[in-house]
């Protein structure tokens, strides 16, 4: 495994977006267009050997409280 990838799923107007969480997915997003990964950007990314983390944000938490 060469590296942790960390992205938050939100749910923007009925859609699952995937937003960069840490250093690595940043750069990462630099390659592709937009301000968010699609599925099949993280499973390209997986397939180089990466691994793909969704972390929940504390906003998140807090709206399910």
């Amino acid at each position: 495994m060469m590296g942790s990838l960390e992205v938050s799923p939100r749910e923007v107007y009925g859609n699952l977006l995937y937003y960069p969480a840490n250093d690595l997915a940043f750069k990462f997003l630099k390659l592709v267009t937009g301000k968010t990964f699609s599925i099949a950007n993280l499973k390209v990314i997986e397939s180089l050997g990466y691994e793909v983390k969704m972390t929940v944000s504390s906003e998140a938490v807090d709206a399910l409280a």
